[in-house]
Formats: C-alpha cells, sequence, structure tokens
C-alpha cells in the first residue's frame, strides 16, 4: 500500500452533507517522492473505486466512523488527472472536515489530498533519470491531509485565483522552469540510445511552445497598456528630439517591458531557450 499526496484543486458542493469535486491526482508531475503518475493510471481501476472508495481523514482507515469521512459519487480520468466528485457523510468527523476545507478555500488556502493505492502487476517502469512512472493502479480512497507531497501542482490553484499574485508568479516561473527542464532531460536521454521522440510528445511540446508565446504576447500588450505616462509630465522638448524618442521606443518594446515586469523578462526568456532547443531537435530530426 502507498499514498500520493498534492495540494489538491476542489470546488465545495454545499447541497446534503456536503462535499466536494476536482482532482485527487494529477498526470505528468514529478512529485518529491519521484513519481509521475501516467494518463491510464487508474482506467483500469474506476469502476471498482466507485464502489468501494471512500474518502478518508489522513489515511485513517481503522475506525470505521471516525476514519471514512466520505463516499465517492462520481470518479473518472481526463487529460489532466483523476477528477472526482465526493460526497461527505453526516458525522461530526465528516462535517468537521468539510468545514476545515470550506474555510481554507475561503481564505485561499489549498487542501492537501491523497490518494491510497497499490500497483497493479507490471505498473510501474523507471526512466534512466530515477523516475517512476505509475502506469497501471488499483486505487482504494482519497483522503484529506495537512502536507501534499505534490506541492508544485496545486500553484495553478483554480485558475490560480485566491493566491497572493506575488505567489502565484512565482509558481509560474517554477512551473516553466522545470517543465522545461523535464524536456531536455527526457529529450536528451531519448537521443543519446537513439530513440525517436515520439508523436504524441512533439505534439505537446509545440502545444505549450504556442501557449507560451501567446502568453507572452498578450503580458506585453498588458504592460504597454498601463504603462505610466510619466512623458506627459516631462518638460517639452525639441520636436525632433520628440519624434527620435518615439522612435526609440517603438522600436525597442521589449526594454520597455524587461524593465516593468521582471516575471515576463523570465518568462520572454525560458520561451526563448525552449523556442531555441525545439528548433535544434527539429533539425536533428529532419536530417
Amino acid at each position: 500500500m502507498e499514498f500520493k499526496s498534492w495540494q489538491g484543486e476542489i470546488k465545495a458542493t454545499n447541497s446534503g452533507n456536503g462535499g466536494f469535486s476536482g482532482y485527487a491526482s494529477v498526470f505528468g508531475v514529478r512529485d518529491d517522492g519521484g513519481d509521475v503518475v501516467e494518463p491510464g493510471a487508474f482506467a483500469d481501476a474506476i469502476e471498482n473505486f466507485l464502489h468501494h472508495g471512500f474518502i478518508s481523514d489522513g489515511h485513517n482507515w481503522e475506525s470505521v466512523s471516525s476514519g471514512a469521512i466520505g463516499t465517492i459519487v462520481d470518479a473518472k480520468e481526463d487529460e489532466r488527472g483523476l477528477w472526482i466528485q465526493t460526497e461527505y457523510h453526516s458525522t461530526p468527523m465528516a462535517q468537521a472536515a468539510r468545514t476545515i476545507a470550506q474555510e481554507r478555500m475561503a481564505r485561499g488556502k489549498s487542501v492537501g489530498l491523497s490518494i491510497g493505492y497499490g500497483i497493479a502487476p507490471g505498473g510501474a517502469d523507471f526512466s534512466e533519470d530515477g523516475t517512476r512512472h505509475l502506469l497501471k493502479l488499483k486505487l482504494y480512497e482519497v483522503s484529506q491531509v495537512n502536507v501534499p507531497m505534490l506541492r508544485q501542482a496545486g500553484l495553478t490553484g483554480v485558475k490560480g485565483y485566491g493566491l497572493p499574485f506575488e505567489e502565484h508568479s512565482d509558481g509560474v516561473r517554477v512551473a516553466i522552469a522545470e517543465w522545461l527542464e523535464r524536456v531536455k532531460s527526457g529529450s536528451d536521454v531519448r537521443l543519446k540510445a537513439g530513440r525517436p521522440i515520439s508523436e504524441a510528445r512533439r505534439e505537446r511540446m509545440a502545444g505549450v511552445k504556442e501557449q507560451l508565446a501567446a502568453a507572452v504576447s498578450e503580458i506585453e500588450a498588458l504592460l504597454m497598456e498601463t504603462e505610466p505616462k510619466t512623458h506627459e509630465e516631462a518638460p517639452e522638448q525639441p520636436e525632433q528630439n520628440q519624434a527620435e524618442e518615439i522612435q526609440t521606443e517603438e522600436a525597442q518594446p521589449v526594454e520597455v517591458v524587461k524593465a516593468l515586469d521582471p516575471l515576463l523578462v523570465e518568462v520572454r526568456a525560458r520561451f526563448l531557450a525552449l523556442d531555441s532547443w525545439h528548433r535544434a531537435v527539429e533539425a536533428g530530426a529532419t536530417h
């Protein structure tokens, strides 16, 4: 029996005894234990989980009255991870867990979730960098926990709302850096072993690249729109100098943006690094 926790993204439901819906696990993210849950890992376990699975308080299985705090209403895999919908029991322990979850979300905090699972025969594989890829799991329960193992995944939040802007910005930087490092590391291993990068992986890489490029353009536009108009308060200059200044600013919009927002600088740098590396891979694949 093993457990895997993360900073869950859930939405509270208030009808009846209450409950929550959201992701109990996410795919493709390496957690603090060196594991990555792969798409399809829960596919064969969901039917049994719907009938026999439960929501627990901190993986407390020994006491029915205090351990089990809810039931599984629905569960499915999508492109992101394992999505579940739950309903709390009416017991004092279950309702206390419900209150704590609601109060944390109302204060903009995360609610840690952890799955109790077993690995099916042949359900795990190790890559050369030591990462354990979980391919086929048995799923028993989902717990509310205090300390999630997969902390970085929760930085996205429910659209990120509820996090302080500074913390959310730092999370974006970390996520981009870690994703880029993972892409480069995994692809380098494949290329050194003489194995081509799969078409599915290439499409995902290209999709992220396009999204980053679009994000950079939108951030640039927003920063330019909100740039303080200090030049209106400056003393008048000769028309020729004013024209030269405007031309210089228009010719170097990136420098203006760099001076305004360090987050954009790092996002742009990460995107350019990805773009350069992606072009090199493309060139190697065509020769």
